[in-house]
């Protein structure tokens, strides 16, 4: 993610809001490549028990 997805992401309160900025991001990744272990990296770092 970018610095400014990064910053959007922690201001995110609801689980919904949540999940849709994650599939924004999903498609954007697809449509453009880049970080493809994005995804696991962003659930390490914000969900430390799983």
């Amino acid at each position: 993610m970018t610095k400014a997805q990064k910053k959007i992401s922690k201001k995110l309160k609801s689980k919904d809001s949540q999940a849709a900025f994650l599939q924004l991001i999903r498609m954007q990744q697809t449509c453009l490549g880049g970080y493809e272990d994005w995804e696991k990296a962003h659930v390490d770092r914000y969900n430390p028990n799983s």
